[in-house]
């Protein structure tokens, strides 16, 4: 019997958009690309104004520059400070706008367009540059120093149009940014989403422009001549499928499947908070290294402002200080801060896994009642055929450690990101008032002597007093913690079903873990805010 095809997909199968919608925005040419390009502008002004500029002359004050000179100023307390606590409303549009994205987009369209190693299509490069970042911005005081920001700009700027050109899409972007990694974490809190309107269109679209790309014919009219040329717009630089878009915490939301669908079937909308964290079923592990690496900054920071708890996490360093007492005092650092963005963390997650593994495995249940199947079987009706194969794996690897790490460690992310926004909220109510200051003198050199040896400048206020920001500062740790507990169950029944006892008796373990970190960051943070 011949194979019956689906029918093409007709335009009339979906209702019009309206006059003015986000969708319209995203299908037309010049968007992102005009924000980009002004992002990209302004980027490059921090590089210029940061270069070759490492304090004042005749200062031996350290970082003296860090919050009058735009780059230091810029990047590290508006950009960073903003992305962190707005994050979890906006997700990813940030990426819609990035210059950086831009970079390595426009190189990719005339690059080598090589596949990007297939070991190496994960979390774990994030993670490991987001760890080797947060490092020498602690260690070395990276983010103190306007030419260090410069260089480190530079030198991103350079690595994503490098590998523009060596590999084809966004691979910068989709595996090796460590503010992406971040971004896409978070991304699953926000609401804002792309999808498809109608996904039985997509399902019976044949050209798949959206994922593949597409040609447009243009006339070019001159006078007493005419003359028609093909550009070809790139599919998905981040190669998704957009059905897929809305359970994926890697869509970049660079819009170009709006440009390309012929069908008008892409949506821009939104979502219910926090729907992000139990929409995928299937879990990549190696984004549970990532939480790991993201909850231990977070935690150790705020760990540094109770003294019994910071000698406790700072313990392996100093041991191994007193064993070798040569040691330098910068190995010294990055020991410490070793331990505590990555040794306490990893042994607390795997702490969790194997407990939560030895709660699912172990039952009371009469002799004669058949125990609980643990592997879940997915037919070709569940899932389409496509990713049947995968989802087969995925069921046989969910009840190992590692599989309840990978789906439960979504549900730390709101805790995390209530305590970076936390930090986010007390440095911008700080420092935020610089920014006239900063504007007036992007090189800050004269607004630093006017205000430290001059004393003709008073050094700017906070935004509002202290009083009020620390009672936003506790509710933004203990909200999150909040948040985090009561996922738990969403996310368990997402990816097990609401009948999985063992899955439930797991769930319970990180419920627990979870309690005992919310409790332990707001202890920190009432002693950081509340002293005196």
């Amino acid at each position: 019997m011949a194979k019956r095809s689906s029918p093409t997909p007709s335009t009339a199968e979906r209702p019009p958009l309206p006059g003015w919608h986000p969708a319209r925005l995203a299908q037309r040419s010049v968007f992102p690309a005009v924000l980009q390009a002004a992002a990209l502008g302004v980027l490059l002004f921090m590089i210029v104004a940061g270069w070759g500029l490492h304090g004042v002359e005749g200062v031996s004050v350290d970082g003296a520059l860090l919050y009058t000179n735009v780059a230091t100023f810029g990047f590290w307390v508006v950009w960073f400070m903003a992305l962190v606590a707005l994050l979890p409303l906006a997700g990813r549009t940030w990426c819609t706008v990035c210059p950086v994205g831009w970079c390595n987009d426009l190189a990719a369209r005339f690059g080598l367009k090589r596949p990007f190693p297939r070991a190496l299509q994960n979390f774990l490069p994030m993670a490991v540059l987001l760890l080797g970042l947060t490092l020498l911005a602690e260690v070395f005081g990276l983010n103190r120093y306007p030419d260090a920001t410069a260089a480190l700009l530079l030198a991103v700027l350079a690595a994503a149009t490098l590998a523009g050109l060596v590999f084809r899409g966004r691979v910068f972007c989709r595996y090796l940014c460590p503010i992406g990694g971040m971004v896409g974490l978070y991304s699953r809190l926000a609401p804002p989403e792309v999808g498809s309107r109608n996904p039985e269109i997509c399902r019976r679209c044949e050209s798949k422009a959206c994922y593949h790309g597409s040609e447009r014919r243009y006339r070019l009219t001159l006078p007493g001549t005419s003359r028609v040329f093909t550009l070809r717009r790139p599919g998905c630089p981040a190669f998704i499928y957009p059905p897929e878009a809305a359970s994926s915490a890697n869509c970049l939301m660079c819009t170009q499947c709006f440009k390309n669908c012929p069908y008008d079937n892409l949506r821009w909308g939104v979502r219910r908070p926090l729907a992000g964290l139990w929409l995928a079923r299937m879990r990549d592990r190696s984004e549970a290294l990532l939480v790991m690496v993201l909850t231990g900054v977070v935690f150790y920071r705020l760990a540094r402002f109770w003294g019994a708890l910071r000698e406790a996490v700072e313990w392996p360093a100093t041991a191994v200080a007193a064993a070798f007492p040569d040691i330098g005092p910068v190995a010294f650092r990055a020991l410490k801060f070793g331990a505590g963005f990555l040794l306490w963390p990893l042994l607390f997650f795997l702490l969790l896994g194997a407990a939560a593994k030895l709660a699912a495995e172990t039952s009371v249940a009469p002799a004669d009642e058949r125990p609980e199947a643990l592997a879940h079987d997915v037919s070709a009706g569940e899932a389409d055929a496509r990713f049947a194969e995968e989802e087969r794996r995925w069921a046989g690897k969910r009840h190992t450690l590692w599989g309840y790490l990978a789906v439960y460690c979504y549900a730390f992310i709101p805790l995390v990101a209530g305590a970076y926004a936390a930090f986010a909220i007390v440095k911008l109510n700080e420092k935020l008032g610089y920014l006239p200051l900063v504007l007036a003198d992007p090189a800050g050199v004269r607004t630093y002597l006017a205000i430290n040896q001059l004393l003709i400048v008073s050094a700017p206020e906070s935004l509002v007093p202290l009083a009020w920001a620390r009672w936003a500062v506790l509710l933004a740790v203990a909200g999150g913690g909040a948040l985090s507990v009561w996922s738990v169950g969403r996310i368990g029944a997402a990816v097990y079903g609401r009948g999985a006892r063992a899955a439930r008796r797991a769930g319970w373990v990180f419920r627990t873990g979870l309690l005992a970190l919310s409790a332990l960051m707001v202890f920190c943070a009432k002693t950081w805010l509340f002293r005196g």
